[in-house]
């Protein structure tokens, strides 16, 4: 009986797991797709309405850009999303060790209340029963502490309805319900180790008068002293650079994490200082956020955002400055580094360091460009000059000293 068994599961591993993915990730977001994401978070935005009942409406193409930059950010793989009258269907495929990928094709139906039911699903060339995945694979899966941000969504969802190409989901909010979703995305070692670098960037910011302009590489090497002796005692140092580079990050733009954290109004706030790299408090911003980008989202995410950032001041702001591009390239190669290179990035601000070594000299480059003037001089975005000033930046960042 116990071979019989063995033979089975050897026989479903077989079918279920196949060498090569059927759904491939698209390219990350392009400037294109970051504006209409934005466009569509702000048109959803619950925190412009008052508590209650609210219907939010995707499109099948919207809502698998959104499902593929999250897959992207957690390196899971890729979906593609068909929605129908009364039903959706949904093909995903995620990697496996030793080369393997799951390839899963399933079809949801719509309830009158609720979340949708399972119909049913393949998993690579093994079809399986709905019923029996949802009570002995879904159930248990949900069941896991990992999934507390899938479970407090699940509570919130008052009915889904699918059309075609269309998915409106009504959902109950309340201001609270950002704060717990936000919440359960830090566990406990992770607020207490973001808590630890509040505390140790509030007591460094003490050194200086308040509001006055400050270097952001002392406070930066401050945290990542830290964060070297932490991960010296054993501490994970991707986990403690991300959390030291947030923290900075955020302060850049006088942001605290009690924003988001409700424990985290207790936590002592740093004096307010203008962090400056190469003198320039905006580069210090680009530098900072877009190191935080690339920890989060990844770098071309972090790119992308960056080049749109600007389209929009060259639109109805101070210009398109390409040495901001600049300062958003170095930050996402460092923020890269910070998980890629967590010991080395921990090293190296140990050391000797000078703004040079992660900041490229950009005193040449062309700034506060407005649409016209911009689209003039480079064409566009797919405008060879533009593209070769791009090539030139990407140079520059390629041969600093942290990144040769």
């Amino acid at each position: 009986m116990f071979l019989l068994l063995l033979v089975a599961l050897a026989l479903s591993l077989a079918l279920a797991l196949q060498r090569s993915p059927e759904i491939h990730a698209p390219a990350p977001a392009g400037v294109d797709q970051i504006r209409a994401v934005k466009t569509l978070l702000a048109r959803n935005d619950p925190r412009q309405s008052a508590p209650g009942i609210r219907v939010l409406r995707l499109s099948d193409v919207e809502l698998t850009l959104l499902s593929n930059e999250w897959l992207r950010l957690r390196g899971e793989g890729a979906l593609h999303l068909e929605l129908l009258e009364g039903r959706a269907r949904l093909r995903a495929s995620r990697p496996l060790p030793w080369g393997f990928w799951l390839n899963v094709d399933a079809a949801l139906v719509q309830r009158p209340l609720g979340l949708p039911a399972l119909d049913h699903i393949r998993f690579g060339r093994l079809p399986l029963p709905a019923a029996w995945v949802e009570r002995w694979l879904l159930k248990p899966a949900l069941a896991q502490p990992a999934a507390a941000e899938l479970r407090t969504l699940g509570e919130l969802v008052h009915a889904v309805r699918f059309g075609p190409g269309l998915l409106q989901l009504a959902y109950d909010w309340h201001p609270a319900h950002l704060q717990r979703l936000v919440a359960g995305y830090w566990p406990d070692d992770a607020r207490q180790r973001l808590r630890f670098y509040q505390e140790r960037l509030a007591q460094a910011s003490r050194a200086h008068p308040v509001g006055s302009a400050v270097p952001m590489l002392p406070l930066m090497q401050a945290l990542f002293r830290e964060a070297a002796r932490r991960s010296d005692q054993g501490a994970d140092a991707a986990a403690e650079n991300r959390a030291a580079l947030l923290t900075l990050a955020l302060y850049s733009v006088g942001q605290h994490w009690s924003r988001w954290l409700p424990d985290a109004q207790t936590w002592p706030r740093a004096q307010p200082l203008r962090l400056q790299i190469g003198g320039r408090d905006d580069f210090a911003q680009h530098f900072l956020v877009s190191a935080a980008l690339a920890i989060e989202a990844g770098g071309p995410m972090a790119d992308a955002i960056g080049v749109y950032k600007e389209l929009s001041d060259a639109q109805d702001g101070s210009g398109f400055s390409f040495n901001d591009i600049a300062a958003d390239l170095s930050g996402a190669r460092v923020g890269l580094m910070s998980q890629q290179q967590a010991r080395r990035l921990q090293a190296l601000l140990a050391g000797e360091v000078r703004e040079a070594d992660f900041m490229p000299e950009v005193a040449d480059l062309p700034e506060f460009l407005h649409k016209k003037d911009f689209l003039a001089r480079y064409g566009g975005l797919e405008g060879a000059p533009y593209l070769a000033m791009m090539k030139e930046i990407e140079a520059r960042v390629a041969a600093l000293p942290w990144h040769r």
